[in-house]
């Protein structure tokens, strides 16, 4: 499972393991619930940029690998721009994103390439339909809760 998922699973949960500590709350609530976690995940109301860097260190390479790239996204229009920086070999390769089309930059060739967000980011296992705006509520519907212990470990209730 990848990591993206199992931390929007374990959101799931302590949303709904809150709400239901909550006497007489009704599935309607907990649905809204969902939504108010899409929206504070979202920059509904701005803009988002961010500059990201990631060193991989694989032991039977000598040097770590060292990936930068600067993200914007605007979330009132679906919409998100990723250009990298480093490695050096690839720098000025780019992703742009409006809605559910994707192309992709090659600044040596300077042409674009249109996919899909069902494919995969090219060297990766991470889709493309990773890199959009959370849809939570729309992806779950909740149809009933219990409360309950969680786990052995867990000695209190929320």
């Amino acid at each position: 499972m990848k990591k993206r998922n199992i931390i929007t699973l374990m959101g799931l949960i302590l949303i709904l393991a809150s709400a239901s500590a909550a006497p007489g709350i009704t599935i309607e609530e907990l649905q809204a619930k969902l939504v108010q976690s899409d929206w504070r995940a979202t920059f509904s109301d701005s803009d988002f940029q961010a500059t990201l860097k990631f060193v991989s260190i694989d032991p039977e390479q000598k040097d770590p690998v060292v990936s930068q790239f600067t993200t914007f996204r605007r979330d009132r229009t679906d919409s998100m721009l990723m250009v990298k920086f480093l490695p050096e070999a690839h720098k000025g390769e780019g992703r742009l994103r409006v809605e559910n089309n994707m192309w992709t930059y090659d600044p040596e060739s300077r042409k674009f390439t249109h996919t899909t967000l069902k494919e995969n980011i090219p060297g990766t296992d991470v889709k493309n339909n990773d890199v959009k705006k959370p849809t939570i509520s729309d992806d779950y519907a909740v149809t009933g809760f219990t409360e309950g212990k969680l786990g052995a470990r867990c000695t209190s209730s929320l």
